[in-house]
């Protein structure tokens, strides 16, 4: 049976999923960790029977483990010129969305978000310990690109306080927003395409919005009418 965007299922694991904005459609883009099945299915556009599922989403948890393995590969295997291809256009969130640079970033994004939210929520480890590690590793293919008299190694020290923030919004407004053509920053953006109830004109204006290039004051989120209630933890 094909899952629901909007249902939650028995994990809890999803409650409102966006629809990503690089892949509008499972075949939008070639295959990566996930195969167009594997994008259909998750989008909630496959039909399968209870066992067919079973068995699809262990091919697709093996599938991302080995691709999180395969990152070892990249680290050590991939020619410095490969890897200056791939990211040495990204500057910035102001770039355009469609911009392979952009793509490339927002997809660096959500593989560290993705990770953050897999090792915080679900693992026993740390992420600062990872993250330590990480660039510690990295150091080393580093060093490579710089042999002489001396060499370089990182000796990383992270520590990452993290405040959580509950802020009522109010959906109508920003939907007001949208529909009269008004531009929305990419924080608006993002909070409709995860909360607000939208039909395909409201995607459409979506795309448009996109369309036309990056949004102004892309780091102020606005303020509407409403009590706000405020959560830190460190």
């Amino acid at each position: 049976m094909p899952r629901n965007s909007e249902d939650g299922d028995n994990e809890g694991s999803f409650f409102r999923r966006p629809r990503p904005l690089h892949t509008e459609n499972p075949r939008d883009r070639d295959p990566g960790i996930l195969t167009y099945d594997d994008r259909k299915y998750l989008f909630g556009e496959k039909n399968t029977s209870e066992e067919a599922e079973a068995q699809l989403r262990q091919r697709l948890r093996d599938r991302v483990r080995n691709g999180l393995l395969d990152f070892e590969v990249l680290l050590y295997c991939l020619d410095d010129r490969d890897v200056q291809t791939i990211f040495s256009e990204i500057s910035g969130p102001t770039q355009m969305v469609d911009s392979p640079a952009r793509e490339v970033r927002d997809g660096v994004l959500s593989a560290l978000a993705f990770i953050y939210f897999g090792v915080t929520e679900f693992s026993h480890d740390q992420f600062d310990d990872l993250l330590e590690e990480a660039i510690e590793t990295s150091s080393r293919r580093s060093s490579e690109r710089r042999r002489g008299p001396h060499q370089w190694r990182a000796e990383a020290d992270v520590d990452i306080n993290v405040e959580w923030e509950i802020r009522a919004w109010r959906n109508d407004k920003l939907m007001e927003k949208l529909r009269s053509g008004d531009t929305l920053t990419d924080r608006e953006l993002g909070m409709i395409v995860r909360h607000g109830d939208l039909d395909d004109e409201d995607w459409q204006h979506i795309r448009e919005e996109i369309a036309d290039g990056p949004p102004r004051d892309l780091d102020r989120l606005p303020e509407y009418e409403g009590d706000d209630e405020e959560i830190s933890e460190e």
